[in-house]
């Protein structure tokens, strides 16, 4: 995916922090954006590569997943 198709991910996903999404069939919360969670010191630094358009979930069982916004575009 290259930059513009990214910007425009993260445009139409924007907000979906705290939603309930479903992608690959597992259900997940999208808890943050990884920028953010970096910035906020929740996440290393090293999860920078993935992207800006990528989003830190979680899953009823407690495990964390990244998702891409595309990844949840699809999903939806």
């Amino acid at each position: 995916m290259g930059y513009a198709d990214e910007a425009t991910a993260m445009q139409m996903t924007g907000g979906l922090c705290g939603c309930c999404v479903t992608v690959d069939g597992e259900e997940l919360v999208v808890e943050d954006t990884v920028a953010h969670a970096v910035v906020e010191g929740r996440l290393s630094a090293d999860l920078l590569d993935h992207g800006c358009a990528t989003y830190w979930c979680v899953t009823p069982s407690g495990h964390h997943r990244l998702v891409r916004a595309s990844e949840i575009l699809v999903a939806g």
